[in-house]
């Protein structure tokens, strides 16, 4: 069901072209840089529980597609790919917004009831804290 709605929200118009070709792993860790700024890759893969020979390999091929690149030691996203980023990050959270809008009474208050049951077990699914 969640996965569901992850991909219905992810295949929203507007969705920056970039993102069409990457796989699973690439999306991590540009979800990772759309967090936060520039980024060691040590710290990714310490952030993802993966090999840093994985995250290296990854973000060569984000960088030769021309979605991040290097700042001294760390690694950003492009700064037009950011922007493309967050202005779809905002209209998917429009977008649910308008969705749990549309939910009757009863079921905003089942969605209420729920979130803190999904919360907990995010948490519990967490990998030493991350």
């Amino acid at each position: 069901m969640l996965t569901r709605l992850n991909r219905a929200l992810a295949w929203q118009p507007g969705r920056p072209v970039e993102l069409a070709s990457l796989t699973a792993g690439q999306l991590e860790i540009v979800r990772v840089f759309r967090r936060g700024g520039p980024t060691s890759l040590s710290d990714i893969a310490v952030e993802l529980g993966v090999s840093a020979a994985f995250v290296s390999s990854a973000v060569d091929e984000l960088r030769h597609q021309g979605i991040v690149e290097e700042s001294g030691d760390r690694v950003e996203l492009v700064p037009a790919v950011r922007m493309r980023l967050e202005k779809w990050h905002e209209h998917g959270a429009a977008v649910l917004s308008d969705a749990i809008g549309r939910l009757s009474d009863t079921e905003r208050s089942h969605l209420d009831d729920a979130v803190p049951v999904l919360v907990s077990l995010a948490s519990s699914l967490q990998i030493d804290g991350r």
